[in-house]
């Protein structure tokens, strides 16, 4: 794994510094958080603004966050918005079933409730059986869920290379992607965990105060008051729309936190793919870099074997010619094979002419061998990469969406 292109697991550092460098970060993230109330779109808007931003990190491209939300020529962010939406929710879609069918094993196993004026009361028996396997199937179902969710970062940050779809639902692929570096996954999901119980800690801790100070003194008074539950009850609703406003604010400023981390998500996210080399890729079906880096080194250091080897053959051919009768007895070891005399009246030295042209001329005769491999080699790679019916990667230009 390229060290350099992967930032030694940096992402934290690395994406905050591109979010506080940028100018207007904080406006635009308020702007992000208020969009979000809008149902659906507001979801679009942010996923597609985050990862129109992580694309141009895989390409390497060091852009500032994006001036403008809305009206940004050449813009895909509510195209991909859409698609980061609709990959989510297929991945997240085997975990939610095996969840659902945990929590109707529990509510199954558990015994019936009834509330009545001296307290809760349950009917029936309980099944601790059918408790704990719903329990080992809720378990299941959120092992899963954290795994689909970094899976599904995976399969965004793909769709967006390609600007397809189905690109970010090829789980083979992604499955590749996610082995060859699932540590660097893994310090992503860690830094949005951290994240996710410090703004879950403030608030908490902010909502209990502003129930404590709003709800829990005039539900107190109102039960102290009087003996009627319908009353108290009364009492709670009001109370309730009375700290409205303050549910609302607070309700915002979670909506600003959230699209905060979605886009440190997707930014450290993009940092992760642009190790697999998004320049290189090919169309969708192609083999990813890292996966034929293997089979060019080891044609890179075969090639320059087989000329050795026809010279060793051609070698061969020439040890095959009859030798040169001597006396003594080494002549009565030869095996007996018939050995054509040299004409009557010719020289000796003339047979031993060819045996020294031979090899000047070896260069000429190995040099077309060497010529015609990579020539194998790279048909079929220029037949995939010119192939019309494929996407292929296309790189954003340096300023854009901006």
């Amino acid at each position: 794994m390229n060290q350099s292109s992967s930032m030694n697991g940096r992402y934290y550092r690395t994406c905050i510094n591109d979010i506080r460098s940028s100018e207007g970060w904080f406006g635009k993230l308020c702007l992000l958080g208020l969009i979000s109330f809008i149902p659906v779109f507001g979801q679009m808007t942010v996923s597609g603004y985050a990862y129109e931003w992580a694309h141009k990190a895989a390409w390497g491209i060091q852009d500032p966050m994006p001036k403008k939300i809305y009206g940004r020529p050449g813009s895909k962010m509510l195209r991909w918005g859409w698609f980061v939406i609709v990959i989510t929710f297929v991945f997240a879609l085997i975990p939610l079933i095996i969840s659902m069918i945990g929590s109707f094993m529990n509510g199954a196993g558990s015994p019936d409730v009834v509330y009545t004026g001296r307290g809760v009361r349950s009917i029936g028996p309980s099944n601790p059986a059918l408790i704990a396997a719903g329990g080992v199937f809720s378990l299941i179902g959120t092992i899963l869920a954290i795994i689909a969710g970094i899976f599904a970062w995976v399969g965004c940050i793909r769709m967006t290379i390609y600007d397809r779809l189905g690109t970010g639902l090829q789980f083979g692929k992604i499955w590749k992607m996610a082995k060859h570096d699932f540590g660097g996954l893994m310090r992503i999901f860690g830094m949005s965990l951290i994240w996710g119980l410090i703004f879950g800690f403030i608030a908490g801790f902010i909502l209990t105060i502003i129930v404590a100070i709003t709800i829990v003194p005039v539900i107190a008074t109102g039960a102290y008051a009087s003996s009627s539950s319908g009353e108290v009850a009364g009492l709670a609703i009001a109370a309730i729309l009375f700290a409205s406003p303050i549910f609302l604010i607070f309700a915002y400023v979670l909506c600003v936190a959230q699209a905060f981390l979605s886009i440190l998500i997707a930014r450290a996210v993009g940092y992760w793919a642009r190790q697999f080399d998004v320049g290189s890729w090919g169309t969708k079906d192609d083999p990813l870099p890292f996966e034929t880096q293997p089979v060019q080194q080891t044609t890179q250091y075969a090639m320059p074997q087989q000329p050795y080897q026809q010279q060793s053959a051609q070698g061969q051919q020439y040890s095959q010619q009859p030798a040169q009768p001597q006396d003594g007895p080494y002549a009565q070891t030869q095996p007996a094979q018939p050995v054509e005399k040299p004409a009557a009246g010719q020289p000796e030295v003339q047979q031993a002419q060819p045996m020294a042209e031979q090899p000047v001329e070896q260069p000429a005769t190995a040099q077309p061998a060497v010529q015609t491999q990579p020539q194998q080699a790279e048909s079929p790679v220029e037949q995939a990469a010119t192939s019309p019916q494929e996407p292929q990667a296309t790189k954003p230009q340096e300023g854009e969406n901006q």
